[in-house]
């Protein structure tokens, strides 16, 4: 699987899904990256206050180093600069001294649709790792312009690439290249289930690339700020549609494509689609979880509405 955690703070939450991952990002703390399976990537950043591109790199490299506080770990990668574009030049200087240091680099981390094919050629011989990229999408969903960006840019020979933030956010996917999306998937007032499905299908969408490393999606453990990006509340619902997604071969399927033979059966014996999960869960299938059950609940609230205005309609006196 391609999809991970990036955490702000380690909730309950983000350990949960770090533990469960292939690659884990974290700012500023180490916590969920030591929480992560041995054979995990992952990905620090040490955040910035002021990013002054000409500032000195020894004291850019010496700040990651001191935040990092002696984590190592042999899929370690540290992104230097954020949503910034520093030349090839810029990028060599700490790169070199983080190197020094025996620590791998993910250059690049630029905003998403915001990076050029002379960004790329200056992070291609910068002599990174990787080269770390953001990409989000809207309701226009995974454009070459902002969720796929990096295929325009990479060639044979080039670093692997790593996602270091994606999801739902305003992107430049409009006509003209006007903005669409809200920012965020709780602002664009998208269900759960929605955003679940469309992070499946964008890990999906990931594993066509060979060259890529993986993607962690913003944010688990979000602070105030980040709340309509927030996605500890969809933890347990996202991690069984990946272990769905793992126990199939490693691609998305519908659940009457996993669960062929009870599907044939429950369709036999008059089941109508929609209630197929509620079905799995009662044969013990798939394991229930708060969001599967909130949307059982739901079904459950809807008949019973429907039933009421039917009797209600009723000439009964």
């Amino acid at each position: 699987m391609k999809l991970g955690p990036h955490v702000i703070r380690p909730t309950p939450e983000a350990l949960t899904w770090a533990r469960q991952a292939g690659v884990v990002k974290q700012i500023d703390g180490t916590e969920a990256l030591g929480q992560a399976p041995p054979d995990a990537v992952r990905i620090f950043r040490h955040y910035f206050a002021d990013q002054q591109l000409d500032a000195d790199p020894q004291v850019i490299s010496a700040a990651i180093l001191n935040a990092l506080k002696g984590y190592r770990h042999p899929r370690l990668y540290v992104e230097v600069w954020n949503e910034v574009h520093p030349t090839r030049d810029q990028m060599c200087a700490v790169i070199n001294l983080l190197h020094r240091a025996g620590v791998k680099v993910a250059i690049g981390s630029w905003g998403t649709g915001d990076y050029t094919a002379e960004d790329w050629e200056a992070a291609r011989n910068s002599g990174a790792d990787a080269i770390a990229v953001h990409c989000y999408w809207a309701e226009r969903g995974f454009t070459r312009w902002n969720a796929l960006r990096y295929r325009q840019f990479w060639r044979s020979g080039d670093p692997p690439v790593i996602i270091t933030e994606c999801g739902r956010d305003r992107v430049r996917d409009g006509n003209g290249g006007t903005y669409v999306g809200q920012g965020g998937w709780r602002r664009d007032g998208i269900s759960a289930e929605q955003y679940v499905a469309e992070l499946i299908a964008y890990d999906t969408e990931l594993q066509r690339d060979s060259y890529m490393i993986g993607a962690t999606v913003f944010t688990a453990g979000a602070t105030d700020d980040w709340r309509d990006f927030d996605t500890d509340g969809i933890t347990d619902p996202l991690l069984a549609r990946l272990s769905a997604v793992r126990q199939t071969g490693g691609t998305a399927m519908a659940l009457k494509d996993q669960f062929p033979n009870e599907y044939a059966a429950w369709v036999a014996a008059g089941g109508v689609e929609n209630n197929f999960l509620t079905f799995l869960v009662g044969q013990g299938k798939i394991k229930p979880t708060k969001e599967i059950v909130k949307k059982m609940a739901g079904e459950v609230i809807a008949k019973a509405t429907e039933l009421q205005r039917a009797v209600d309609a009723l000439p009964l006196p």
